[in-house]
């Protein structure tokens, strides 16, 4: 987001939006959190007047994320080898 003050400042914002569920459901209801990428300094003591989307990333459940795809591995070998024995 970018927010803008009627004296034309301007400022950069991070918006993270979460559903909240009750028994399954939704019920229409979010907790949110606003945060300035960077703080400027008049922040409080002026209005925002106008804000714009500058982009939006949505995370749905079951989707997996870049990190969570696996890459086919080149060796077949298992990689953890259990040895048999007893407490020394």
């Amino acid at each position: 987001l970018s927010a803008e003050t009627i004296s034309g400042a301007s400022v950069h914002l991070e918006l993270l939006l979460l559903p909240l569920r009750y028994r399954g459901r939704t019920h229409a209801r979010v907790l949110g959190a606003l945060s300035p990428a960077v703080t400027p300094e008049w922040l409080g003591l002026d209005t925002l007047d106008t804000m714009r989307m500058i982009s939006l990333r949505m995370i749905w459940p079951g989707t997996p994320s870049p990190r969570q795809i696996e890459t086919p591995a080149s060796d077949k070998r298992p990689k953890l080898l259990l040895l048999p024995g007893g407490r020394a």
